[in-house]
This record gives C-alpha cells, structure tokens and sequence, in this order.
C-alpha cells in the first residue's frame, strides 16, 4: 500500500528538520582563556563562565579552576556573549566569534569590589573627673580633602545622661581613610573642636572628649 503524497512531504519535511537540527549541533566551538585580577595578576578560580549564543540564545557554563583557567568546549558557532561572574568582582561581558571546530582566546581582567564597613562613631563627653555631660550638642564634619580644611556637615547629635553620642556615617571601603571633625558645644563649657580619622581596619571607635568649664 502506497502512502498519500502529503504524508510523503511530511516525512520529507521531519528528516530535514532532524538533520539541520543534528548540523547545528555540530556546529560547536571552544572558548577559553584565564581569569586575573587586574591589580595582582593573580588567577580568579571558582569564576562562573557562560556562553550564550546571540543566534539562538542557547547557553552553557563553566567554571575557573585553580589557576584561573576555564574552557567551553560546546559554544555555538557564530556570536556569543561571554559572561563572569564571581561575587568578590565586578560582573563584565566580551564578545567572542565562535568558529567550527577551532578554539577562541578571549582572557579575562576582573575589577575587585572593594569590600566595606559601614561605620559606628561613638563620642563620649565629660569633665576633667570623666563624669558625662549630658544635653551636649555635638556636631560631626566630615573632611573632603586632605590639602584643605574643607569639611562636610554630616549631622548633629545630644548627649544622653551619660554623655553619650552616637554616629553612623556612609560605608567605608577596604584600605580607606576618612578623616572628620567634631565640635562640641555644652552649656557651662568652653566649645571644643576635636580631629580624628577611621580606618576600614578600625571602623568602630569611641572619641572621648573632656570639656573645660568656663
């Protein structure tokens, strides 16, 4: 028994799919290349790596090994988007041409997140006998360049009962200075002008300043 001619176009139709299908599929090429920090040259492991074709969107990943080293070895041919993502650094993407059967170089310089602290600045208020002075009105500059006195007004706090105060300022990232000024103002006293600085080492810290009577 013959079969109708429209089953015979289907058929036709179906094994033409299946073999551009299995073509694309060998189709493929490898991407490789190394992962470095920028500032060190040190090798990036534990990098998340992915391919993703601007043909067809089809993607694959890899990850960095110890050495920084990865390989996508089933990259679709054409253009891709190459993409890292590791959580100490910067998130980048590159373009790479993927060729039949042939590997594509394509190294990777990642910027570092500076990590950061978001610091607590406690002042301390007293007389010369370390006795809190309370309804203090303390305000917190912050300077803007080492060069110059050029302060920042960042805010203002009273003393409690036991002549306490209490900052929270702006994060500070690794490796950082930032230095401030406080003026002190207290019914009684003389006003008072104090400098210091915080570290990303040294976020947390307690400023005690005496107050002289006048």
């Amino acid at each position: 028994m013959s079969l109708p001619k429209h089953s015979f176009r289907f058929l036709f139709c179906f094994l033409l799919c299946l073999s551009l299908a299995a073509c694309d599929r060998q189709w493929t090429g490898d991407i490789k290349g190394q992962l470095t920090d920028e500032e060190t040259s040190e090798p990036i492991p534990d990098a998340i790596v992915t391919a993703k074709s601007m043909k067809n969107e089809y993607a694959i990943s890899t990850i960095s090994d110890s050495s920084g080293n990865y390989r996508i070895t089933d990259a679709r041919w054409g253009p891709n988007e190459v993409s890292v993502y590791h959580p100490n650094y910067q998130a980048i993407t590159r373009y790479a041409d993927v060729i039949r059967d042939k590997s594509v170089e394509l190294d990777f310089d990642m910027t570092r997140i500076p990590d950061s602290v978001t610091p607590e600045i406690t002042v301390w208020i007293t007389n010369d006998s370390d006795i809190g002075i309370a309804n203090a009105r303390v305000d917190l500059y912050r300077k803007e360049s080492r060069s110059y006195d050029l302060y920042t007004y960042l805010g203002t706090q009273v003393t409690g009962y036991d002549g306490y105060a209490t900052f929270m300022v702006s994060d500070i990232e690794e490796d950082q200075i930032q230095f401030f000024r406080l003026k002190v103002a207290a019914l009684g006293f003389a006003n008072t002008v104090k400098d210091f600085s915080i570290s990303w080492f040294n976020p947390n810290i307690t400023v005690h300043i005496i107050m002289e009577p006048v």
